[in-house]
This record gives structure tokens, sequence and C-alpha cells, in this order.
């Protein structure tokens, strides 16, 4: 509980009538779940205008209203506080009621593949090397090795990020390590924030619905590394074609890795099979053998990445290593279940061309020649329908079995989405693909089909564990799917 006075704090006020000794106990953004007490940001966001909302949030016990616009049909108008920007207010309001987030040792992730991977990866590190963290990201927020809380967007909004970051201040969090996308720096949920580091993992095709082009995709990327605090880190991947856009924005330490030789942190030496691969890390101190679970160039990158941070942060190299081989699967990140035939289906996240052709390139390079590459995958509806088509050839350039079905269709035609698929797809390939449009279906046909030694990779949606069609949430996981065809059959 805080005095309004004191929340107020620096912030430019055009007009109020309101007592500074009141007292508030909670900031909200979500009328409905305003009590008592609390205090109302009305803030206009891209799909609703808290404006809309001041009435609701009044009659639910809010003792005062942070806004830009004027009220004449509505009583109790001392309530209101008029600012000339709600939201650099409410980034200000969220710093004067939560002063120790300006503090907090935040570590962001951003890029179009392999976010998720590399902070699973930076934590484990971090926790073997006896520090407390906290992960916020796509499966969700969690402390040490507590209970995931889920979140509804990969980067939540600045209030709730505020409210989930203090709860881990409160339990003694000495690193927070979060996924930070390209929609949430584009509509400023983080700019309250400073990071401690901000990681670059790559820049490929997605989100165009939002984004509309490349050039803005990359823009609200580089945003991050604007916020990265003096002697902070940039952790850069050179191999990507983005990476000079990022190095001239930073703020902190360049750090780089990747396979070039010009990486501060270098990959050479890679083996590669189907349960693990092995490489060399040459950095400024001694060698580093890796032996990890987890397989293919990209998650390499993934590796380095989460290494470079935690070499710079001072772990120490058999920490590291140790942390890195120890590491289990990451839930839905080429998730393996294995059948009673010895065929083997793996279930990832991959819903991005660059993402796809990684995977099937991985599995098509570790299956014997005598056996199948099976995938299965779709597109999400309401999203960018430009990556649809590339989808499809990325899967059939690496696979002798494609089978096309719905992922979320959301509130487009299950069938419409397909057939922009299918686009993609040459005359010729066409024999050896399939269009079944029930995700249910689907799977049981790439399942039953497959024999021993084949592989079988659905993906698209990985640790989901429903799909969205219209405006229903439905039941439903590929991992608990597939392994119940798998017993079955």
């Amino acid at each position: 509980m805080k005095k309004l006075k004191n929340i107020l704090r620096d912030i430019k006020i055009k007009s109020g009538h309101y007592s500074k000794d009141i007292r508030v106990n909670r900031l909200q953004t979500n009328s409905k779940k305003v009590k008592k007490g609390d205090l109302f940001i009305a803030v206009k966001g891209p799909f609703c205008d808290g404006n809309d909302y001041v009435a609701e949030a009044i009659s639910n016990g809010a003792v005062a209203v942070i806004t830009q616009k004027r009220f004449k049909d509505i009583r109790d108008k001392e309530r209101f506080i008029i600012v000339e920007n709600v939201k650099e207010a409410l980034f200000k309001v969220i710093n004067n009621f939560y002063p120790s987030l300006i503090k907090a040792n935040i570590i962001g992730v951003t890029g179009t593949n392999g976010k998720t991977t590399v902070t699973f990866l930076l934590k484990n590190i971090l926790e073997k090397a006896g520090y407390k963290c906290g992960l916020i990201g796509t499966l969700g927020w969690r402390v040490s090795r507590g209970r995931v809380n889920k979140i509804r967007n990969t980067t939540p909004g600045p209030l709730e990020l505020a409210k989930i970051i203090n709860a881990m201040l409160i339990k003694k969090v000495e690193y927070i390590i979060m996924e930070v996308s390209s929609h949430a720096l584009s509509q400023n949920r983080v700019g309250h924030l400073n990071f401690k580091a901000g990681i670059f993992t790559n820049l490929t095709q997605d989100h165009l619905d939002y984004h509309k082009t490349m050039n803005n995709y990359l823009q609200s990327k580089k945003l991050l590394f604007g916020k990265i605090r003096h002697k902070g880190l940039a952790i850069l991947n050179i191999d990507d074609a983005a990476y000079k856009s990022f190095k001239q924005i930073t703020n902190g330490k360049c750090v780089t890795y990747g396979f070039s030789q010009n990486a501060d942190y270098r990959a050479s030496d890679l083996r590669v099979s189907i349960d693990k691969c092995v490489f060399i890390i040459k950095s400024p101190g001694k060698p580093i053998k890796i032996q990890s679970k987890l397989c293919g160039i990209y998650n390499v990158y993934n590796m380095l990445a989460a290494i470079s941070c935690a070499m710079e942060l001072k772990c120490k190299a058999a920490i590291i290593k140790s942390a890195i081989c120890n590491a289990g699967t990451v839930p839905g990140r080429l998730q393996k279940l294995k059948g009673k035939k010895e065929e083997y289906v793996y279930i990832d996240y991959a819903h991005t061309p660059d993402a796809l052709k990684n995977v099937t390139n991985l599995l098509s390079s570790v299956k014997k020649p005598e056996n199948k590459l099976i995938c299965l995958f779709g597109c999400g509806g309401d999203r960018d329908k430009k990556k649809r088509p590339k989808m499809a050839r990325a899967a059939v350039a690496n696979c002798d079995m494609v089978i096309i079905t719905s992922d979320n269709p959301r509130n487009e035609n299950a069938d419409d989405i397909i057939n922009d698929i299918k686009r993609g797809i040459k005359k010729n390939d066409l024999e050896k693909c399939y269009f079944i449009t029930d995700r249910l279906e689907a799977i049981k046909k790439a399942v039953k089909f497959a024999n021993k030694g084949d592989i079988v990779l659905i993906a698209g949606k990985g640790h989901e564990e429903y799909q969205v069609i219209k405006n229903k949430i439905i039941p439903f996981s590929d991992y608990n799917v597939a392994g119940k065809i798998l017993n079955e059959k």
C-alpha cells in the first residue's frame, strides 16, 4: 500500500481534484480486476480502450483514475487525474509503486526462433552456478523449479509484467530471464524496464500480418538493445544478416557468437546424430567441449547464445559444460516419442519457414537412407499469409511424405488456409502430399504410416495444449495425441 502522492511522483498532471494522502492498494489496467482501494490507469491498447471501462472501475472500488480523457457524464470527478500521456504515466506509476524493478537483473532474449530454448538453457546454467532465477516466456513464468504460471502472451503487458517481476524479487530472485517478443517491443510493453543483457538469436520471416514488412519487424526487435543499461551486455549472432543493425544500436558491450572466425564464442568440430550433438567452443578462455541431447545446427546457436551470456556473467566453464550436457528437452521443442516398432515421433513448435526448414534438414540428415521422414504441419489463421506456401516448400524439400492439416485456424476457414499452403507445392511433389483438415485424423495417418526406423515430425504447435477454432479454445495436445496413437498401434 502506498500514498497516491508518492505514486504520482515526476508525472506531468494537467488537472485533477484528488487527495494526495489517499492510500492505494494495487494498480490495475483491467477494470474487471479492480477492487476497493485500487488505482485504475485507463490505457488505450491495440484492441480496447481503458477509457471505455472507467465507470466500471469506479463502480468496483477504484479510489482514483489516471486518464488523458475528460469525462462529462461520470460522477465522482474528484477521483480523476488528467495527464498529458497516459502510457508514459503508466511506466512512472509502475516504477514508483514497484521501485525495486529498476535494479532487477533482467536478461531479455529476442529473435524469430530459439527464444524459449535459450532462456531455458541460460536459466539452467545460472542455477547450476548457484543463482536463484526467474523465467518468463511462451511456456509461462516460474521461479527456480517451482510451479509454472500460465500467461496469455509471451511477453505480458507492462503492469502484469511488473507484478510478475516484483513477485520474483520478493522471492529473492537474482536473475530474471525473459523472452521479449516483437509485438511487446512494438507496443512498448517493456518501456518501464532496463536490461542487464539482451540476446539476439536470428531474424527470419514471421508476424508480417502485424509488422507488414521485414524492416518494421527488424526495427521492433532492435528496440530491446536500446534498453540495455550502461555496462550491460549485447549478445549477438554474428552469422545472422541483421547482426550489424543490432550492433549499431546497442548501449552495452557487444559480444558475438556463431561459426564465423570473427565470433567471440565460436563453434567448431560439430558432429550430429539422432540423439546428441558434440562440438567445441573456442572463446577468450580455454576451448570447451560440449556434448548435448539437443540436436541440430540451430540448437548449437541456441547453446552458444546461452553459453556466451553465462561466460560474460563470469560463470565457470565447468559449471556451464555440466548444465548444458545435462539439460533436458524443452517442452514442444523436438520432443521425442518412441513407438513399439522403433518408429520415432518428434513434436516441435516450428511454425515459420526457416524453423521448419531447419528441423526437417536435421531429421533428414540423421535418418537412415531406407527410412522415411514424414512431416505434418499447418499454418495459423489470422496470421502472416505470405509464409504459407514457403512452409510447404520447406517441408517438401526434405521429406518423403507431407501431411498438411489445420493448426489454429481461428476465424479463417481451415480449408482455405490449406489451399494457401498448397500453392507452394510443385505438381511433381503433389503425389507425396496429403491434405487432411482434421488434425487428429492427420496425426493418426502420419503415425500409423510410420514403420521401424521412420521419423514423424508433428510441427507447428509444440507445447500448446489447445486448438483455436473460431472463438473456441478446444483442448488438444500433439504430444498426448501422438503418444496415445503410438500405444494403440
